[in-house]
């Protein structure tokens, strides 16, 4: 296991409370972008303990703090198709587990180390914009009366109009 992977875990370890505490929106941005930010600041790196403490410290971090994030927000979202969600979440990192090394060894051969992790780093803020659209799912609903009321007011649409009769009044002797 790399240190890496090891901060990833590690992070788990705070993402719960900040969760709770912030949201998985601001948990995944501040995720991205630090993931980002590790990428960028190993570029100028001369030694293995500038690799160690930017990719593999601030890096791990960053990967952790945001797809933890993203799997939360994606059991928020789904209820109903939950575990499709999740299982064409997890095949598309598969996916990507497959073709970034081959990206790294195409940007290597055509870059030196320097260049390639400055393009992953480019390529890793994209991930600040896609934590921006981890919205609450509350954004996006509808409160409940208002939902009865629509749902009352179709119903009387599709009903034929009734003729409109005057009540009729019972005296009792």
């Amino acid at each position: 296991m790399s240190t890496l992977d090891g901060m990833i875990n590690f992070s788990g370890l705070f993402v719960g409370p900040l969760i709770r505490t912030y949201s998985y929106r601001k948990v995944g941005l501040f995720g991205a972008f630090l993931s980002a930010l590790g990428l960028l600041l190993t570029a100028p790196a001369s030694s293995m303990a500038h690799i160690l403490a930017t990719y593999s410290i601030i890096g791990g971090l960053g990967v952790g703090f945001a797809t933890t994030a993203g799997f939360v927000a994606l059991n928020h979202y789904f209820s109903k198709y939950r575990g499709q969600a999740v299982g064409l979440s997890m095949a598309g990192t598969a996916l990507g587990f497959m073709v970034m090394p081959q990206a790294v060894q195409l940007l290597l051969s055509e870059y030196d180390f320097q260049g390639s992790v400055l393009v992953l780093g480019g390529v890793a803020l994209h991930s600040v914009v896609g934590s921006l659209l981890l919205q609450p799912i509350k954004w996006h609903m509808r409160p409940a009366k208002e939902e009865e009321e629509e749902e009352e007011d179709e119903k009387e649409e599709d009903l034929p109009e009734k003729p409109q009769h005057k009540p009729h009044v019972v005296r009792q002797l």
